[in-house]
Order: structure tokens, then sequence, then C-alpha cells
């Protein structure tokens, strides 16, 4: 003996019940009406080929052919609107990405106080130069060893009393690491400047010692053909 079956009521119920869960209605009409659109009804006035263009003047009345050429004019308006627009937007993405690019070459506004840094960077302003240099002066003042000319001071000062100086310094007034560092960079980059055109000196005079050795030697090998034996 079979169960009896539900009620078709019931059934149908529980049907709608999960199609609203689901979205299962909206989904297919969705799908109904994409599928709709994308199939185009065929054109009821189609236009003439080039081919049978000839045909179709001779054999049409007046209106059809101006009917004809208003909605070939009105497809090539259309088509020019689409460039247009392609084009404009196309155009209004460059400028976009060159706005864009033009923000990322922009130097970063965060100074840093490192001196290599400071040295290599060209856009410093004014007011940081004379922050620092005026830094700079009151701290070469309160020395009695740099209380100099800060030439003569890098001159006559090598690199290490140049060190020890500024640690002396350091204990008799305010400790100030950062610019005490600035000090001993700025020495040590005279230092290496100075060292490099010694030796660029003496590379030049060691080109024209040899330029004068080989005209010496040139003289003295002539002297030997004119003196006879």
């Amino acid at each position: 003996m079979t169960e009896p079956s539900p009620p078709p009521q019931k059934k149908t119920s529980r049907r709608r019940a999960l199609q609203e869960f689901y979205n299962i209605d909206k989904k297919e009409s969705s799908s109904e009406s994409v599928v709709a659109e994308s199939t185009p009804d065929p054109d009821p006035d189609p236009i003439p080929t080039i081919d049978d263009i000839d045909t179709f003047v001779k054999t049409k009345p007046i209106q059809e052919i101006l009917a004809t050429r208003n909605r070939i004019a009105g497809r090539l308006n259309s088509q020019e609107s689409q460039k247009k627009s392609i084009i404009y937007d196309n155009y209004y993405e460059l400028i976009k990405l060159s706005q864009t690019l033009a923000t990322l070459e922009k130097p970063s506004t965060k100074r840093q106080n490192d001196l290599s840094v400071t040295l290599d960077n060209a856009e410093v302003d004014d007011g940081y130069m004379d922050r620092t240099f005026a830094s700079l002066q009151q701290f070469v003042n309160a020395s009695p060893i740099l209380g100099k000319p800060f030439g003569d001071v890098a001159d006559n000062v090598s690199q290490s009393e140049a060190r020890a100086s500024v640690v002396a310094i350091a204990e008799e007034v305010e400790p100030n690491q950062e610019l005490a560092d600035d000090i001993s960079a700025l020495l040590a980059y005279k230092e290496d400047k100075e060292l490099a055109d010694a030796v660029g000196s003496l590379q030049a005079k060691s080109d024209v010692l040899r330029y004068e050795l080989s005209q010496l030697s040139k003289r003295l090998d002539g002297r030997d053909k004119v003196i006879p034996n």
C-alpha cells in the first residue's frame, strides 16, 4: 500500500518559497531580457547594398529614397558620436594618468637631517640653510678651540683632533649630538676633497715631469748623433 502524496497546493507553496529564496524568478526574467536585448529585431527596411543602389534609385519612389537617405545619415551620425565619445573617454583617462604621474614625480616634503642627504639635495630652501648656518655659528662661537674662522680650523686641524675637539666641546657646552655629527662630517668631507685635489695636483706634476724627461732624452739622443766618435 503506497503512501498518499502531499496535496498539490503544498507543493506549489513550497516551490514558490524556494523560488523566492533563490530569486529564481528574477534570474529567469533578467536572462530572458538579456536574450531579448542580444537578439535585435531584423531591420524591416534594410539599406540597399552598393551593388543594388542603382536599381534601388531607379525603381523606388522618391519618398522611400529620401527615407533611406535619412536612415543612412542617422546611422553615420550615430557612429560619429560613438567615435567622439570614445576619443573623449580616452582623452579623459590620459589626463588622469598624466596628473597621477605628475603627483608621483613631485619630491617628498619630508626633510631629513642627515648631512649626506642634505648635501646631495639641491632643493633645500633658504630658511633651512639659514637655520643650519646660525646653529653652526653658535656652536663654533661657544668653543675656545673652534672659535676661529672656519677655514683656518679646517686647514689646521686633522681629523682625529677635530673629533677630539667636538667631544671636548660637547662636555663644555649644551650637548648637541646632531650638530657635532654635522661638524665631523663637514671636516671629513673637506679632508677627502683636499686629498683628491692633492692627488690630482701630484698627477699633473707627474705628467709634466714625464714630458720634460722625454724631451731631455730626445735632446741627449740628438747630441749623441751629432758628436763624432
